[in-house]
């Protein structure tokens, strides 16, 4: 009998140590519920010291509500300094996304996970990592049909492919923007600052393949002035510079293009080129550097190769000159090729009769 009480008393308090946890769970989740409600307000009235401040006090008590994870990310978004950190909360959201099994909280908050996918576009368009960014904002874009964001990721990709000097695909995107908002300003202008430069830029190569180099130079200069940071004109402009023996204002130029886009197409050329200039004032070990990073791009790049041999050439290393020679003349026939080719033949034959 006093068994039967015992198990009965233990069986009461199981359950209600079982009510009063599922009760303790329900109110906490309507507690962070309350406290999310209450603090997106805040955040949409800016006030994200207050706002941050919840949302940081839900996280500490669930470190994977998917919503104060999102508004942490954008806090940190609307702080130029903390950009990256921006994108590793934004990452986390999207890494949250897998975890959820309810098909009606991926659809209530479709909103969030593709914010988050386009706002990472953003961070890495901001951090120069054009390809990066283009990948992002192509996948909110293909996740988003019909809200307003559609218009600053559109004017986002344009300006990533500008930076690439894709103007072709820049322009396209910039239309479509301007397509879905006659009004929209941004859009206007960037096309506007394309259409600019490109006819300066367009000018300025016309007069280069004429033999017209400094007028061409004169146009790249004004493609400049529109647009400091287009890599093709200052690429240009060094070429000019560099068939005008101006090898001071060649160099600077081919630096000012890698620098502003570290992922230029034509980088491989930039560094064969700086590389010449560098064999011309007799700056050896630095040409062999820039003839690397040219062949780390384009391993198969004749003018590099063209390059190592002038190098080989001042250093009366004859037999690794006709190597290199060689293999420029194998991939492309170009008369001066042939000619640096026999003339480290000849230097070779000329130095073992010396011997």
């Amino acid at each position: 009998m006093r068994t039967l009480k015992i198990r009965i008393i233990y069986i009461i308090l199981t359950a209600l140590f079982l009510t009063c946890s599922v009760s303790y769970a329900d109110k906490s989740k309507k507690d962070s519920n309350y406290q999310i409600n209450k603090a997106i307000p805040l955040f949409l009235r800016k006030d994200f010291k207050k706002a941050r401040k919840i949302f940081m006090k839900v996280l500490k008590d669930d470190p994977n509500n998917i919503v104060a994870r999102y508004y942490i990310a954008e806090i940190m978004f609307a702080d130029v300094r903390r950009y990256d950190d921006a994108a590793k909360q934004f990452e986390i959201v999207l890494k949250l996304k897998g975890k959820v099994t309810s098909k009606k909280f991926k659809i209530r908050n479709k909103y969030i996970f593709n914010n988050s996918i386009l706002k990472l576009g953003l961070v890495y368009l901001k951090n120069g990592q054009n390809y990066q960014a283009i990948e992002y904002i192509n996948r909110f874009l293909n996740n988003d049909k019909d809200s307003k964001a559609r218009i600053m990721a559109l004017n986002s990709l344009a300006v990533a492919y500008s930076n690439l000097d894709d103007y072709e695909k820049a322009i396209f995107y910039l239309e479509e923007a301007i397509y879905i908002d006659k009004e929209n300003l941004l859009a206007r202008f960037n096309l506007s600052a394309i259409n600019s430069k490109l006819i300066y830029y367009n000018t300025g190569i016309d007069l280069s393949i004429s033999g017209r180099h400094v007028e061409a130079a004169r146009e790249f200069v004004k493609a400049l002035d529109v647009d400091p940071f287009f890599t093709a004109a200052h690429f240009r402009l060094a070429l000019e510079h560099k068939l005008l023996r101006n090898y001071t204002d060649a160099e600077n130029e081919f630096l000012r293009a890698v620098a502003i886009n570290p992922d230029y197409e034509y980088n491989y050329r930039i560094f064969t080129e700086l590389a010449e200039i560098y064999v011309s004032l007799n700056k050896l070990d630095t040409a062999r550097q820039y003839v690397d990073k040219s062949l780390k791009l384009r391993d198969n790049y004749p003018y590099a190769f063209n390059v190592s041999g002038k190098i080989n050439m001042q250093t009366n290393n004859y037999l690794q000159a006709i190597q290199e020679f060689s293999k420029a003349a194998n991939m492309k026939y170009d008369p001066e090729f042939m000619e640096n080719l026999k003339k480290a033949q000849d230097a070779l034959i000329k130095d073992s009769q010396k011997k």
